[in-house]
């Protein structure tokens, strides 16, 4: 998978994050707030991404899905929804009970005419499945505090029967639009085989 990123120096990030950590603005500017959160990861070397950018720069199919998702990484599946004459798009996670249902953990993606998608006037709902962050590549503490972006092999109009992607993104939110790529790893097939489990449960 091939997104733009936003990227810096480690020298460069440094000397932002150090104007930034001594603004007594940041402590009640939101906007501020993000911005040293997102300096923070450059200077570590981690790359940053809009995920607002990144969805419609994934595209959509021709029945007006998009090619990427993105979901808090503690849930099972997704449900996506583009509402009649809206302009914007949300990613809803599901967990399984007695059967799928939403249980938040989503993300809305604004669209906008501006960028070239118009509203939907047509409501499409569909599935998918949210890939596994496998051992190797989990970081520490509850997977609620990240996300994960993926490729969406093949979207489903049930909960059931969805294909497992192949190579995602852990990303941890750092404000509004901006994540930071805490890892990127490719499913192997006993990974994915075990994903795609979760749709027979």
């Amino acid at each position: 998978m091939h997104i733009a990123t936003i990227t810096m120096t480690k020298n460069q990030a440094l000397k932002k994050l150090a104007a930034y950590r001594n603004s007594a603005t940041r402590a009640v500017d939101r906007e501020y707030q993000a911005a040293y959160k997102g300096y923070k990861a450059l200077s570590k070397g981690q790359a940053l991404l809009n995920i607002t950018d990144a969805i419609r720069g994934g595209g959509f199919d021709k029945d007006k899905r998009p090619n990427l998702a993105i979901c808090r990484a503690d849930f099972a599946q997704i449900q996506f929804d583009w509402g009649w004459n809206q302009t914007n798009i949300s990613f809803r996670g599901m967990r399984r009970g007695a059967h799928w249902a939403t249980d938040g953990g989503g993300v809305t993606v604004e669209m906008g005419e501006r960028h070239g998608i118009k509203e939907q006037w047509s409501e499409v709902r569909a599935f998918a499945l949210v890939p596994m962050v496998p051992a190797d590549v989990r970081p520490e503490g509850r997977l609620e505090r990240f996300h994960v972006l993926w490729e969406v092999e093949s979207w489903t109009s049930q909960p059931q029967g969805a294909r497992a992607p192949r190579d995602p993104y852990l990303l941890r939110h750092l404000g509004g639009a901006l994540y930071a790529i805490v890892a990127a790893w490719d499913l192997t097939d006993l990974e994915r085989a075990v994903t795609e489990g979760r749709a027979r449960r």
